[in-house]
């Protein structure tokens, strides 16, 4: 990874320490073995890999840019980590988390993405920590919890929110006069 004042973190490595804190109830409830756990938490990453770079891409090339396709991945994840908690059986454990990752897998990007379209080349590095804060935070607040509690879990994950794009005093302060140009907004 770049390191420097205008590096950006293409993605940071999916988060699965929610699951990791839910193993003892999880594995519990559906009767996992530690080899099934293991296939279920490694099948997340398997969606999060295959799908980040052509989600990605499609957003890029998308006319109406990064911010619909970000709300679009965090609505899917967030309803997908809520619906892990309906999960039966193995077969559906898996499925769950290849669709989890599938939903995750372009949202860390395009968030990097919109915050560099929103912020000063100077303050693009405490936007980053803001948001790096935030995931910590939440890690910690979720976890711990044993039993049934691992199926609560999945309705309090969620994307970290972006920061609040700058308004128009600081716009002024960093020299910004409006926001970006965003190629298919004015028909251009």
């Amino acid at each position: 990874m770049e390191t420097g004042p205008s590096a950006t973190p293409t993605t940071p490595p999916p988060l699965s320490t929610n699951l990791a804190f839910a193993a003892p109830g999880l594995k519990a409830a559906l009767a996992l073995t530690d080899a099934q756990y293991g296939m279920g938490s490694s099948l997340f990453f398997v969606g999060y890999c295959g799908a980040q770079v052509p989600l990605v891409a499609a957003a890029a090339r998308s006319r109406a840019g990064p911010v619909p396709w970000l709300c679009a991945s965090c609505v899917a994840w967030g309803a997908l980590a809520a619906a892990t908690a309906c999960v039966k059986t193995p077969a559906q454990f898996y499925a769950a988390r290849v669709a989890l990752g599938v939903a995750e897998a372009p949202s860390f990007p395009l968030l990097w993405g919109v915050i560099h379209s929103f912020y000063a080349e100077r303050e693009i590095g405490a936007a980053f920590a803001w948001v790096t804060a935030t995931i910590a935070v939440a890690q910690v607040w979720g976890g711990g919890g044993r039993g049934g509690g691992w199926r609560w879990r999945g309705c309090f994950v969620r994307a970290p929110p972006p920061p609040p794009p700058p308004s128009p005093c600081r716009r002024a302060q960093t020299g910004r006069t409006s926001t970006p140009h965003r190629p298919g907004r004015d028909g251009t």
